[in-house]
């Protein structure tokens, strides 16, 4: 059987065929002595192979070609914006791929590409870092604002992109005020605050600077990502009137945090030409937590040396006023632990 199968390979491979009944189709490129010198080496072969010990004759029949086509299956990954050459065309392309050719032995081979793409991996940040903090990105430790790009490659081997957008808030501390201007000479003065990014005053203003021309105690609350605090100033210049019913004589703290941090530890209403003073804090049960009749004591988000939970409380202020009268004020803050 397996002289047969080497006979027909040598005529085969010098351009003859077999045919299903037997019969030789030779092309006149196949001359009969051809076929002789093959019927010779057949036997030669034949005769050889029988006195070679088994596994020599395994190897030489292992040799011979294949009698059937060649399918290959190929898997192959690349990155996005990459392409592979196959079948004669660059593929750029996730899908299935085939290429019909011929192997070294004439048959027909069928070789299947699997194609898959791989996303590049990009990264976007944003952040915000306060004063004495970093951020470690790219292998480097920033502290000052900037746009910054790391690169690096994914499990894929594809590029990676990192952008940093940082941002740095310089911030002291805490929050002040500096008072600017000549009340004698404009009739006003203007009030800065400083050391935070957004601010709201206790007359309603938004903005960084206040012009005032009235005596009284003005208070601005700061806040940035990096936390919140107040600052108060009493303002009594000669030169300006006496301040009136607006704005308002108490004010009173929509937040604090009481987290031991050192800022905005205390819940501190404050107060102008304040005589007589009282205020109780109440939790969401109607439960009394705090009270107070003075405006140097404030609340530390205790009762009886035990913290308070987090959350939203109600308070109840009543104050007089000189030559005005007896006020009774209700209210909301929040403690944030």
């Amino acid at each position: 059987m397996n002289a047969n199968r080497l006979f027909h390979e040598c005529r085969r491979l010098n351009g003859c065929l077999e045919s299903n009944n037997g019969r030789d189709l030779c092309t006149p490129n196949c001359p009969l002595f051809v076929n002789w010198l093959f019927r010779i080496f057949l036997v030669w072969m034949w005769i050889g192979t029988a006195l070679m010990p088994q596994t020599a004759r395994s190897a030489v029949l292992n040799a011979l070609p294949p009698n059937g086509p060649d399918t290959v299956y190929l898997d192959e990954s690349i990155c996005e914006g990459d392409s592979v050459f196959f079948n004669g065309t660059w593929r750029s392309q996730e899908g299935l791929y085939l290429a019909l050719g011929q192997n070294i032995y004439g048959f027909d081979s069928l070789t299947y590409l699997t194609l898959t793409i791989r996303d590049n991996y990009n990264v976007a940040l944003v952040d915000t870092i306060c004063a004495g903090e970093s951020y470690f990105f790219g292998g480097v430790n920033w502290v000052a604002s900037g746009n910054y790009s790391a690169f690096d490659q994914s499990v894929w081997g594809c590029d990676s992109v990192s952008t940093l957008q940082l941002t740095a808030l310089n911030l002291p501390d805490s929050v002040w005020i500096e008072v600017i201007g000549d009340a004698c000479d404009d009739d006003a003065l203007t009030l800065v605050a400083r050391g935070s990014i957004r601010y709201q005053w206790n007359v309603g203003s938004r903005n960084d600077t206040l012009r005032i021309e009235q005596d009284g105690l003005y208070i601005v609350t700061g806040s940035s990502p990096c936390g919140s605090d107040q600052a108060f100033v009493r303002i009594d210049d000669p030169c300006l009137p006496a301040l009136g019913e607006a704005p308002p004589r108490m004010f009173y703290p929509s937040a604090f945090t009481p987290d031991g941090d050192g800022t905005n530890e205390v819940w501190l209403p404050q107060g102008n030409t304040i005589t007589k003073y009282s205020i109780q804090v109440f939790n969401r049960w109607g439960e009394l937590v705090f009270e107070s009749e003075t405006l140097e004591k404030g609340w530390n988000g205790e009762l009886e040396g035990e913290p308070m939970a987090p959350g939203a409380y109600f308070y109840v202020s009543n104050y007089t006023i000189p030559n005005q009268g007896t006020y009774q004020e209700t209210g909301m803050l929040m403690l944030i632990r």
